[in-house]
């Protein structure tokens, strides 16, 4: 065999790869874990790829191959070859609920912990960055699946009887699951082109869709199956687009900008609930009746600056601030309808959204990345969270292995889940105030393979 015909096969081979990587990831199906407070709108911290989250989710003034489209798509111009990622995640969400014991004199004694959560999610994406100039335009292509907005929780929950002369002793009084599940995915097709030496423009246009889900059940009474069920489904899909702009201010220095319009997912939601005390029920089921409902999710700025100080080797520092007016979000769920969830959208924070992040590659080749993230939540002012992240990589073949960590703590006051029982002769069996003190600790590893050719 020739050599000329050993490099054809290997290019082939490489194809076929990557086309590989592409099918399996697209129809690989995603949850990642969030926290309560953002089960009814979505996730604020995805994952997009172990160079991003590893260096605090940053992206709107550098370079992220096909996830640019999400970022700023004028930074694909930034391409000269043609570059894949495809990675997946593991999301590890701990969730603890305290609630305040105060002793016979009404004074504060310490938080209690009343129930406690912990699960396991995972996620998938790609971007894919094309560049040929034998077609005479002076562009590149972005190609990339990637989850925008997650709602996946589960809530598991035990009562048992508190009284030491029960019997038997410890009995289960409920148990009781809330579980949200599904992902707003985005499909995203993008182009950047270089206006100028110091110039380069980009736009992309995403195809959100993906439903959410979410069930609760609620059993009372083992004997008698008493019990509440009820399942809520919305199935949404839309179409927004993201514009921006890269200047080169120096040799050391860039900037981006970029604006992304509010997101329209709209589609059909039904409502299955079943109800039983004492074998009498009512059932209620609403399927597919109101086409008209909606998420409008608010319109995004991004922008910041990259610095590339003069080291050899090569150092990359980036910062960059996202801000989202939340405040402005819409959700319709027809004729009057409220949400399944318990928030409203009328009680949302704009949200500022502040990253760092730190790249230095070794002579070898190996990147050392570290990350800063702080934001505030569009469910809670007071809820604000701050996100420390690393990774490394090496390369394996004519790619990059790179894996990353992330670690995240947000504390809020939420309303319990589920009622506790009410016992009209013992009004101190379960004295429980009216919210709790939620922690929740997220961690998550990433890895992911980058290729160029």
């Amino acid at each position: 065999m020739t050599k000329r015909q050993m490099k054809t096969l290997e290019a082939s081979m490489k194809r076929l790869t990557v086309w590989t990587f592409l099918f399996v990831l697209a129809f690989a199906g995603t949850a990642w874990s969030v926290p309560q407070i953002m089960t009814e709108y979505g996730d604020q911290t995805p994952w997009l790829g172990t160079d991003i989250n590893a260096m605090g989710g940053t992206g709107s003034a550098l370079y992220r191959g096909g996830m640019s489209n999400i970022f700023n798509p004028a930074f694909l111009a930034k391409e000269k070859s043609n570059r894949l990622d495809a990675g997946l995640s593991l999301d590890q969400e701990h969730e603890d609920r305290f609630q305040p014991l105060f002793d016979t004199f009404d004074n504060m004694v310490t938080d209690v912990a009343i129930s406690s959560n912990r699960h396991h999610y995972w996620q998938t994406g790609f971007g894919l960055a094309l560049h040929d100039p034998t077609a005479g335009l002076p562009i590149t292509v972005g190609l990339s699946l990637a989850d925008r907005y997650g709602y996946s929780y589960t809530f598991d929950e035990e009562v048992r009887d508190p009284d030491s002369q029960s019997s038997p002793r410890d009995s289960i009084l409920e148990n009781r699951t809330r579980k949200v599940t599904g992902t707003l995915r985005a499909f995203s097709l993008g182009v950047g082109a270089d206006v100028m030496d110091w110039l380069s423009i980009g736009g992309a246009v995403h195809y959100a869709f993906g439903t959410r889900t979410e069930t609760i059940n609620r059993r009372l009474d083992y004997s008698d199956l008493d019990g509440v069920d009820g399942r809520f489904e919305q199935e949404m899909s839309g179409v927004n687009f993201t514009i921006g702009v890269r200047g080169k201010i120096s040799e050391r220095l860039e900037i981006g900008l970029a604006y992304e319009n509010p997101l329209t997912a709209s589609g059909t939601w039904n409502l299955n609930y079943h109800e039983a005390y004492d074998d009498t029920s009512m059932n209620i089921t609403i399927e597919d009746n109101f086409r008209d409902s909606y998420y409008r999710y608010p319109q995004i700025f991004r922008g910041g600056f990259t610095f590339y100080p003069q080291t050899d080797p090569r150092t990359v520092f980036t910062v960059e601030m996202e801000y989202m007016p939340w405040q402005k979000f819409e959700q319709n769920l027809g004729e009057g309808q409220s949400s399944a969830g318990e928030l409203e959208a009328t009680d949302l924070e704009d949200v500022v959204d502040f990253r760092v992040g730190l790249e230095h590659t070794f002579y070898n080749g190996v990147p050392m990345r570290f990350g800063f993230r702080h934001f505030t939540s569009y469910a809670d002012k007071d809820a604000n969270s701050t996100i420390f992240t690393g990774g490394t990589g090496f390369p394996i073949g004519s790619g990059l292995v790179a894996v990353s960590v992330e670690i995240m703590k947000i504390t809020s006051f939420q309303e319990h889940q589920f009622p506790y029982p009410e016992d009209p002769d013992d009004p101190s069996r379960f004295p429980v105030d009216e919210e709790a003190r939620v922690e929740d600790t997220r961690f998550r590893l990433g890895v992911s393979y980058t290729v160029n050719w």
